[in-house]
């Protein structure tokens, strides 16, 4: 058995994150707490951040504006290990493209 198995914080399997609490008495180790999925939203601020932003969490069940990008709740999330290959330079390095002066967003 698997952490996961045991305490069922994967039904298919496939490893997911979770937050787990556990105390330990002399040599033994007890699990006092765990959440998964939308119980671990209090811990995560990305989703507070998100949520203030215009186009929020993207996800499919938000009743978005037609065009909108939506994608499956937590399908941007990936294990460090599910990532492509690593770009030749950092995200900051590359220039954003620049506003044209007095353009508002397609989706406004």
């Amino acid at each position: 058995m698997t952490f996961n198995e045991d305490f069922g914080a994967t039904q298919d399997g496939e490893e997911q994150q979770a937050i787990s609490v556990f105390i330990r008495r002399r040599d033994r180790i007890f699990h006092s707490w765990s959440t998964f999925a939308r119980g671990e939203e209090p811990f995560m601020l990305v989703f507070d951040l998100l949520d203030f932003t215009p186009y929020g969490r993207q996800e499919s069940w938000e009743d978005s504006p037609e065009g909108w990008p939506q994608e499956p709740t937590y399908s941007w999330m990936r294990l460090q290990d599910r990532y492509g290959a690593k770009a030749d330079q950092c995200a900051h390095h590359a220039a954003p493209p620049r506003p044209t002066e007095g353009a508002t967003p397609d989706l406004v």
